[in-house]
């Protein structure tokens, strides 16, 4: 009998054993499967982000190559004396007398309609320029080409317009809202 009794509490003895391993074993392969599952969910985000990036690059905003020169107030740009009322009168009725490049941010196309913003993107030689323009006026030139209002230098033509020269600019149209 007492053999019988050993032999039970043997068995017994490896029953626990062996369902405290098989828990380990349970233990083990549910750390491994959170370890996948965090992996697993790692990887689709990166991709995920991936694709999204993808998405984002086809829809980037499309510039267009234009040319660039540059105007200011002189009577060579404009044909306009100091006497003259409508001297700095843009064709949207905007005043550049007296202002700066940076206060006025203007140009005149042929090519856009009046009050268009338009991001121009200068090579490094002009980068000073880089910004946001509103189309204020019209000129006399093709239609591939912009006029960028650089200054009211008096009536003679200031050095800076005549060193702009003539530029390949990008530009992006932001809106065709009419705004002052």
């Amino acid at each position: 009998m007492r053999k019988y009794i050993l032999a039970i509490l043997i068995m017994i003895l490896l029953v626990i054993i062996g369902v405290q391993q098989v828990q380990s074993q349970i233990n083990i392969l549910n750390v491994k499967n959170k370890t996948i599952d965090k992996i697993i969910k790692t990887e689709y985000n990166d991709i995920d982000a991936k694709i999204m990036k993808e998405n984002q690059l086809k829809t980037k905003p499309k510039y267009i190559v234009m040319q660039v020169t540059a105007y200011d107030l002189s009577i060579q740009s404009c044909g306009k004396s100091y006497s003259n009322p409508s001297r700095g009168i843009t064709r949207d009725g905007y005043n550049l007398t007296n202002k700066s490049h940076s206060e006025a941010l203007t140009v005149s196309s042929n090519k856009f309609p009046m009050g268009t913003k338009l991001q121009l993107e200068f090579p490094e030689s002009h980068e000073k320029y880089n910004g946001v323009y509103i189309v204020r006026d019209t000129g006399n030139f093709k239609e591939n080409v912009l006029d960028v209002y650089v200054g009211d230098f008096g009536e003679k033509v200031g050095q800076e317009t005549i060193n702009f020269g003539r530029v390949d600019v990008r530009v992006l149209v932001i809106n065709n809202k009419n705004t002052k």
